[in-house]
């Protein structure tokens, strides 16, 4: 089967790629649903905007936690909008998903069949890490191993990659994401105020980042509870840093056990690549000098790190015969059971 689309089912982004084209289409994985109804209005990136603003009845939710796709329904009846609104397009339409590899076969298929029902005519699955390795421009068919660090919003996986195969993984069973709620209730605690959820994840990205100094501060309407109204306050770097700086520790002491007891051929390959950092939160704190630290190994940053899994996944589809072993779970609409 010829592959025309390539999908990195993200939490909190989802991105679309398409065969030929260096065109990467992204939207927010979020979707507004009135209680009750159960019936999508919102999708993407409006949807997003309505987080922590939502009117009382309404839900803001997602399709995909923790690189897995937990509501079926929602994401396949996201691809079919973002797709196309033609039918004639869409029957001739066979996608690629990219998931974490800790996703159940149940799910993946359950996944499958609802895009199906979409008017999709196949779909299979490119597991994460290897899409990702790929995106960063490491060499994933060949024998010699490699190492991915893959940082996302709710999970953070790692995997040693060799000949287009996973050899050891392992992953947190949180991302980013978890600084955001630490930084919630830091604010709180520290400061006397409170901040939303868009407003903590604003603050990661921009005061999140090691080069940045500690005495920065960035303005941010706050709720302040002396006064009980809504005002203008300085959120510190430092403060924003040490809500980071668990998941970075956690990440690293990840790493170094993945590498642990590994056969010596592929601790030798290791030992000289090393590991690629790819995904959302690659370039918050410094997840580089801390995995380097725990592993002793060299580390690199990829370019573009947030597009890396999309990229690995248009590779995929412009290269289809070279890349064939990445693909599995194929699920066509004429052979559906």
């Amino acid at each position: 089967m010829l592959w025309e689309y390539g999908i990195d089912a993200g939490s909190e982004n989802l991105r679309l790629v398409k065969r030929g084209t260096p065109q990467i289409v992204r939207e927010s994985s979020y979707t507004a649903i009135r209680e009750g109804r159960g019936t999508p209005f919102a999708w993407g990136d409006r949807a997003l905007m309505m987080l922590g603003r939502a009117p009382k009845g309404v839900s803001i939710i997602k399709s995909v936690n923790r690189g897995c796709v937990d509501r079926a329904n929602l994401f396949a009846k996201w691809a079919r909008i973002i797709l196309d609104e033609d039918e004639a397009i869409i029957k001739k339409s066979t996608i690629l998903v990219g998931v974490s590899e800790s996703m159940r076969k149940e799910a993946v298929e359950e996944m499958q069949k609802r895009m199906l029902d979409e008017g999709i005519s196949g779909v299979a699955v490119v597991h994460s890490s290897i899409a990702c390795a790929l995106g960063a421009g490491e060499k994933v068919m060949d024998p010699e191993a490699v190492c991915v660090l893959d940082v996302g919003a709710e999970q953070i996986q790692t995997a040693v990659i060799s000949g287009g195969r996973i050899v050891k993984s392992d992953c947190l069973s949180f991302g980013c994401a978890r600084a955001d709620q630490t930084l919630m209730e830091a604010a709180r605690v520290y400061l006397g105020c409170s901040i939303g959820p868009r407003t903590a994840r604003e603050l990661i990205t921009e005061l999140g980042k090691e080069s940045l100094s500690d005495n920065a501060a960035v303005e941010k309407n706050v709720f302040d509870y002396k006064t009980g109204l809504p005002k203008k306050k300085k959120i510190p770097a430092l403060l924003v840093k040490r809500c980071i700086q668990e998941v970075v520790d956690e990440a690293a002491e990840m790493c170094e056990k993945l590498v642990m007891f590994l056969p010596e051929e592929i601790a030798g390959d290791v030992s000289v690549r090393g590991f690629v950092i790819t995904g959302g939160g690659a370039r918050l704190m410094d997840f580089k000098k801390a995995v380097e630290s725990a592993t002793g190994l060299p580390a690199r940053i990829a370019q573009s790190p947030e597009d890396c899994h999309a990229k690995g996944l248009q590779r995929i589809l412009n290269s289809q015969k070279t890349y064939a072993r990445l693909i599995t779970n194929e699920m066509e609409e004429s052979r559906r059971s």
